[in-house]
């Protein structure tokens, strides 16, 4: 599996562990193989392969050089080791960790666009309905005689109408003088 660029996406945050199979792996390794085991692991998960590399390893591990050469054939065995120490299980768990990431990031960027597709369509469907009301606002205004038109314009109302029903109720009333209009 090839090496994994640490500044192209996120690194999955959470590492878990199952901890019935570590046990059931590790339960022969001494505490500080166990912990140098761990080390390797947490550190995979992080920046990905190590090199085959007593060094690196050895840094890895926190271990003196010598040291970490008595403990790597004990730590070997969990590892395909050639270039670099290939752990299955945990490319196995990064992988559906990155699905995962990915699948997130897929619903989020839907999740939005819907949002904003919605917002548009809201919008334009009220710009249309307020254009409609205001249309047959004008129309019914312009339909009234001059003298009732010059009431309007001498006394201005503050009528709030949604519908044209509401509007033709405001205009009768008005017309009729319980409205105030006259």
């Amino acid at each position: 599996m090839p090496r994994r660029k640490t500044s192209t996406s996120p690194r999955p945050y959470r590492y878990s562990v199952q901890l019935p199979e570590l046990m059931a792996d590790t339960a022969h390794l001494e505490p500080a193989e166990l912990g140098c085991y761990m080390r390797l692991l947490f550190s995979y998960w992080r920046s990905g392969a190590p090199k085959n590399d007593d060094r690196t390893l050895a840094r890895i591990t926190g271990l003196p050089i010598k040291e970490w050469s008595a403990i790597r054939p004990e730590i070997e065995v969990f590892f395909d080791v050639d270039r670099e120490w290939i752990h299955w299980r945990t490319d196995d768990d990064l992988l559906a960790a990155y699905e995962a990431i990915n699948g997130n990031k897929k619903r989020t960027v839907a999740a939005r666009e819907a949002k904003k597709r919605l917002a548009k369509e809201r919008d334009s469907a009220c710009d249309s309905a307020c254009d409609n009301e205001r249309d047959s606002a004008c129309n019914t205004f312009l339909t009234v005689s001059k003298s009732e038109q010059q009431n309007h314009l001498a006394k201005p109302k503050a009528v709030f109408v949604s519908t044209d029903a509401e509007l033709e109720l405001a205009v009768s009333a008005i017309e009729s003088g319980f409205g105030g209009g006259k």
